[in-house]
C-alpha cells in the first residue's frame, strides 16, 4: 500500500521541481516553450495539492552529487 507523502515531503518535491526548471533553462537546455510547459505541470501540482512555497524554500534546495561509474569493457 502505498503511504501519501506528508505536507513537508510535497513542498520538498516542488521547490525541487522549480529549482531544476529554471536550472535547466538558464543552461539553455529547455526552450521557452518546453519552459512554460513545465511550468504549466508544477503549477498544477502546485494547486492539485494545495502548496506554498517561499523564495527561501525554492533556494533551500540542494543536488546532491551521485557517482555513477561506467565501465566499457564488460
Amino acid at each position: 500500500m502505498k503511504t501519501e507523502k506528508t505536507a513537508a515531503e510535497r513542498r520538498e518535491e516542488l521547490a525541487t521541481l522549480l529549482f531544476c526548471q529554471s536550472y535547466l533553462y538558464y543552461h539553455d537546455m529547455l526552450s521557452l516553450a518546453e519552459y512554460n510547459m513545465i511550468h504549466k505541470r508544477t503549477l498544477a501540482f502546485q494547486n492539485e495539492h494545495r502548496i506554498a512555497i517561499t523564495r527561501e524554500q525554492i533556494d533551500s534546495v540542494e543536488i546532491k552529487s551521485v557517482e555513477i561509474k561506467y565501465d566499457d569493457e564488460p
